[in-house]
């Protein structure tokens, strides 16, 4: 009878080890969700909030946008005009 009680207590030990482990597993799982979210939010913010500021900045000016390529093509034809 002893070996049998010797067992049953081994299995439960290596039942409450398991459970342990899932414990720990489910906690390291949740605090690595919630450390990838953070630094996802940081870098999308860090990466987008300078092209918002671009964009609300081509919003509000009260001239149209002209690329700077377009603009020096410009710069450069009135200046052959005049040339002539």
């Amino acid at each position: 009878m002893k070996k049998g009680t010797e067992t049953a207590a081994a299995s439960q030990n290596n039942n409450n080890r398991a459970q342990a482990n899932e414990n720990e597993s489910i906690a390291f799982e949740t605090a690595s969700r919630f450390v990838k979210g953070g630094l996802s939010g940081l870098l999308s913010g860090a990466v987008l909030q300078p092209l918002q500021v671009i964009k609300t900045s081509m919003q509000v000016s009260r001239r149209p946008y002209v690329p700077p390529v377009h603009e020096a093509e410009a710069t450069v034809e009135k200046n052959m005009t005049e040339a002539k």
